[in-house]
């Protein structure tokens, strides 16, 4: 519906109108120390969406978005965990765009919220947002370019521990593209950051980061048998006075060849400067692949590297390959994989102190994250997210383990580092000197299928060994013997298995466990959902566990069209090596949906068991919602 005038018109509007009383209350035992809670209030909120032009619709367009809760009652408001809850939510959003229908256009926009909202079910954290930024767009047939400025405050506190992060930063950007022809195409993106971060755990740390990054995808047939992809960025990184940089191109040439095979070959160079330390790498990767019909394919591979860095010059050559056959047999199939590699290690170094820069690896929940050096000085380790910028807190963020001569990185749940992310880790590690090994691979693996894949059975097994050992420490090398043992059954409503792993390594032994039971059904106006794991990890070695448990439910029921109740169900117990946290939350709701109104009753129980911290919450809720 349009409404309006000559200056101002209104394409279309949103409003609602929301009120929610709620009860609840909070127990919480800490060293001895028994703290209880309760609280009631009535809350409302108002909300205003609109999607409006001045004088055409051609020349402004302009998008509104109001929302604002208010409440009565106790100011301080108990949290309920809800990974997915957003409370004390004040938001203003604006944009505004400028001839956005033209070969040059410019969108205008500012955001300013307030969000209260749980980090893993575990902690409590306030949220203040603000953004301004402006975009201007040109675009031709040639190089459509676009420009971004923008600047943004983030303030961050953490209800629990009170650890406070103030967020100021400032982006400059410009993204590029050209197609010179079908075959011809480049990405330009070159971008200015200035980040200040502001904590009450590290202080102030300034950071100017300039990206520049080119890529090329090349062609030199119409059927792109025979392509070259470039890729170059120059990267440089101001952190308090200290600088760094990093130089990096990437060549990769891919030719279909008759009969089959496929070459695939890489070129990677590297020069990076970390606080005055220089490291240089060159690295050739080469792969010739063949594929005899469907059922049998086969690979060969050469990779040479060459690191250099102040008083330490590394060579790495390896050389392998793998075979894949599938077979069709009676009730399913079969599929079979091996591989054999060796690899060549020489290192010239005088015995001094190795630094190591943004070493990255991927942190999760029931995985082993080992640094990739012996001999490291614990007091050096440095733990930051991907940029750099985030600075993660040991024994808030990440515990560290000591496993003979290597170290172990553990994430500690409801910290700043999420679950499945990548990490920089800087450290110094001791070398010993002049050294060289050989280590040869295999692996080996074997996958059945059956019953139109309603039984799959699988082994999977991995063998180092070395020799050619000269002035290392046995201890410091993996040897390892591994073998994977699996069963899963899948049907319609049901996927479930087991798991079994010998992991017989030198530095870091263990067997694990693992169970999954997942059930999916729907009856008339019934959905069902659950899912259970439980893992077991047993580092003999070190004479210590880890176990997880995790099981989580929701059922459905539709009484009519137009109401329903739902409950859902969770619990999770990390159990071992310094970490124990226990959690159960159980959900019920009836949830009401006449045309534009909305209603919902809710009671939802909470109990946890982190470290020595014990809490119990519980909540009665009724909230309901008028759209217009």
């Amino acid at each position: 519906m349009k409404l309006g005038n000559k200056f101002w018109n209104v394409l279309s509007y949103e409003g609602l109108v929301s009120l929610e009383s709620l009860y609840g209350f909070k127990y919480q035992n800490y060293q001895f120390e028994n703290v209880k809670t309760s609280q009631s209030f009535i809350t409302g909120a108002l909300g205003y969406k609109s999607k409006n032009y001045i004088l055409h619709p051609n020349l402004i367009k302009l998008n509104i978005d109001l929302y604002y809760d208010l409440k009565t009652g106790e100011s301080d408001y108990i949290q309920f965990p809800d990974q997915s809850e957003v409370r004390d939510l004040k938001k203003v959003y604006i944009n505004a765009s400028i001839f956005d229908t033209r070969p040059v256009s410019l969108l205008m926009y500012t955001n300013r919220s307030r969000v209260v909202h749980n980090r893993e079910d575990l902690t409590d954290i306030y949220l203040n947002n603000k953004i301004n930024g402006a975009i201007l767009r040109v675009r031709n047939s040639f190089a459509p370019f676009s420009f971004t400025a923008e600047k943004s405050v983030n303030i961050q506190e953490e209800i629990q521990s009170k650890r406070t992060y103030n967020y100021e930063n400032i982006l400059y950007q410009i993204k590029s593209s050209t197609n010179i022809s079908d075959r011809n195409n480049s990405y330009i993106d070159v971008s200015y950051k200035s980040k200040t971060q502001t904590s009450n755990i590290f202080g102030k740390i300034y950071n100017n980061i300039f990206d520049a990054n080119f890529r090329n995808q090349l062609a030199f047939d119409a059927d792109r048998k025979y392509t070259l992809n470039t890729f170059i960025r120059d990267f440089s990184h101001e952190q308090n006075g200290i600088q760094s940089s990093n130089f990096l191109i990437q060549e990769n040439a891919f030719l279909k060849l008759p009969y089959s095979f496929t070459l695939n070959t890489n070129y990677n160079f590297r020069n990076s400067t970390t606080a005055g330390n220089k490291i240089s790498s060159n690295q050739i990767i080469g792969r010739l692949s063949h594929q005899l019909f469907l059922s049998l394919g086969s690979q060969v591979f050469m990779d040479y590297l060459k690191s250099t860095q102040p008083a330490m010059c590394q060579n790495v050559f390896a050389v392998g390959g793998k075979i894949d056959y599938q077979k069709n047999i009676p009730f399913g199939k079969l599929f079979l994989g091996g591989g054999l590699s060796q690899r060549n290690v020489s290192t010239d170094s005088k015995g001094l102190s190795r630094n190591v820069y943004d070493e990255q690896h991927e942190i999760s929940d029931g995985t082993i994250t080992m640094l990739n050096e012996p001999f490291v000085d614990v007091n050096s380790i440095i733990v930051t997210d991907i940029t750099n910028t985030v600075f993660y807190e040991p024994n808030l963020d990440y515990i560290i383990h000591e496993r003979g001569d290597y170290i172990e990185i553990q994430r500690v749940p409801g910290g700043l580092m999420a679950n499945n992310s990548l990490i920089y880790v800087d450290y110094s590690s001791i070398q010993l000197g002049s050294n060289s090994y050989t280590l040869n691979t295999g692996l080996f693996s074997a996958q059945l299928f059956l019953f139109n894949s309603f039984l799959n059975l699988y082994y999977k097994s991995s063998i180092n060994e070395y020799n050619d050992i000269y002035n290392v420490n046995p201890a410091t090398l993996n040897y390892l013997t591994q073998n994977i043992y699996g069963v899963r059954v899948k049907t319609g409503i049901i996927n479930a298995g087991v798991e079994y792993e010998e992991h017989l390594s030198r530095l870091f032994p263990y067997y694990m466990t693992r169970y999954f039971f997942n059930l999916n059904s729907r009856y008339k106006k019934i959905i069902f959902s659950g899912n259970c794991s439980y893992q077991l990890a047993d580092y003999f070695d070190a004479n210590e566990y880890r176990n997880f448990y995790s099981f989580s439910s929701s059922v459905s029921y539709r009484i009519n069209q137009y109401s329903g109740l739902n409950f859902n169900a969770f619990y999770n117990k990390q159990d071992g090596s310094n970490i124990y946290i226990e959690m159960l939350r159980l959900k019920c709701e009836y949830d009401l949906n006449i045309r534009r109104l909305k209603g919902k009753l809710s009671i939802e129980y909470y109990d946890q068991i982190y470290y020595e911290t014990k809490l119990n919450l519980f909540r009665l809720s009724l909230k309901l919602i008028r759209r217009f």
